[in-house]
């Protein structure tokens, strides 16, 4: 493997510095991206059915899985795309500086895809980027084998603005959000990570997450709310509220004086807790204790409610069940946001995405951490399309990484 004027060759081609420290490359076979220190690399190719997990012939510090086939995407795609590509812009920010390879099978369309929409992103217009890439990929083998990179009309068409793709089939049509109201500019701005950060400090002390995996959570929480604003949020899952207590601060950041509801969803008692230790499992039993710290950590907040119930028959009985907020009543219509932090058995989580997703906003996300407690859950969300989060940075316990799962 050679670094030279902006390309790394390795195997038969290589990758192409588009961007100061964002590269575009092709599959790798047998690379150890590590000794070439990448701080992220997103993998777009689907021709290989990876797990969850970074696949045995590549150990980069961070790992994204992001399939994609190159042809027409579907709504969900593009959904994933921007969430991605966003999520790349985020590294490359003057404040951050990382190194990010996005890799796809040949290096010119998937990959050329995310690197070009997060160029807009960082503030490109969509013919500066196509043709960063363009010109970055134009002396690659794969590049002259099947005509250069972004040939793929529907992919040039979307970062063009000029094509949109149909609605999503298997799923009914998601549900409007109530009253559709414009958001307010505060919104429409989001916020920083300098005040997300804020937040989930003041927040930490409550949560049984690690400071990074939080931060993660108020982040796509926070993006949620950017793509389909207005809606309500599901948290299943609450033990001593700290992840609901920074959804409701930046709920209240981002809308001011109403914000939109926040309900949370646990049937506590003391039972096991699939995703602990067994050690942790017996010292911390999943109860009345943490019931009460709950309650306590979120009491202020008028826009809160909790349900005392499982989140299978929360899911199954809430359709259109009635509520009050900000002195009227309305109806629960579905959610941009979820977060999914319950039982994390492969078994209990399938049937709360099967249920969660229909009730889904278009452009809302679902949030399941934990996803490698169960070996199983690849499997799983294998059914959707999703995005497995890197490992939080510092995070100190295992299995804590976590998935964003996208609708259009």
């Amino acid at each position: 493997m050679i670094e030279r004027g902006g390309q790394i060759r390795y195997a038969m081609d290589g990758a192409s510095e588009v961007y100061p420290g964002l590269w575009v490359g092709s599959r790798p076979e047998g690379v150890d991206f590590t000794a070439l220190g990448f701080d992220l690399v997103v993998l777009c190719e689907s021709e290989n059915d990876f797990a969850p997990e970074c696949p045995p012939e590549m150990s980069p510090r961070q790992f994204l899985r992001c399939p994609l086939e190159d042809r027409e995407p579907t709504a969900s795609e593009v959904t994933m795309v921007d969430a991605v590509a966003d999520l790349v812009a985020e590294e490359l920010a003057a404040d951050r500086r990382q190194r990010v390879l996005i890799v796809c099978y040949g290096g010119l369309n998937r990959s050329g895809l995310i690197a070009a929409r997060a160029l807009t992103i960082l503030g490109q217009s969509p013919e500066e980027a196509i043709a960063a890439v363009r010109a970055a990929r134009a002396g690659s083998g794969y590049a002259d084998a099947f005509g250069g990179a972004l040939n793929n009309v529907r992919f040039e068409g979307y970062l063009r603005g000029e094509w949109r793709p149909a609605a999503e089939a298997g799923l009914p049509p998601p549900p409007p959000i109530a009253g559709d109201q414009p958001p307010p500019a505060r919104l429409e701005q989001g916020l920083s990570d300098e005040r997300l950060a804020a937040i989930v400090a003041e927040c930490l002390p409550h949560s049984d997450m690690e400071e990074e995996g939080l931060l993660s959570a108020a982040r796509a929480f926070a993006l949620a709310h950017n793509l389909a604003p207005g809606g309500l949020s599901l948290e299943i899952g609450t033990r001593c509220g700290g992840s609901a207590l920074a959804f409701l601060c930046v709920l209240d950041a981002l809308y001011g004086g109403a914000p939109p509801m926040l309900f949370t969803v646990d049937p506590y008692g003391a039972k096991p807790y699939y995703g602990l230790s067994s050690e942790e499992g017996d010292r911390s039993p999943y109860g009345d204790q943490s019931y009460v710290a709950a309650k306590l950590a979120l009491h202020p907040f008028a826009h809160h409610a909790h349900w005392y119930c499982r989140g299978t028959d929360f899911l199954e009985g809430m359709g259109g069940r009635p509520y009050w907020h900000a002195g009227r009543q309305t109806r629960i219509d579905g959610f941009t946001f979820v977060l999914l932090d319950g039982d994390h058995d492969h078994v209990t989580l399938g049937e709360e995405l099967r249920l969660v997703m229909p009730r889904l906003h278009r452009k809302g996300i679902v949030l399941v951490d934990n996803v490698d407690c169960d070996p199983e859950t690849g499997r799983v969300l294998a059914q959707w399309k999703h995005v497995v989060l890197p490992a939080p940075k510092g995070e100190g316990k295992a299995g804590r990484r976590q998935a964003l799962v996208m609708r259009s």
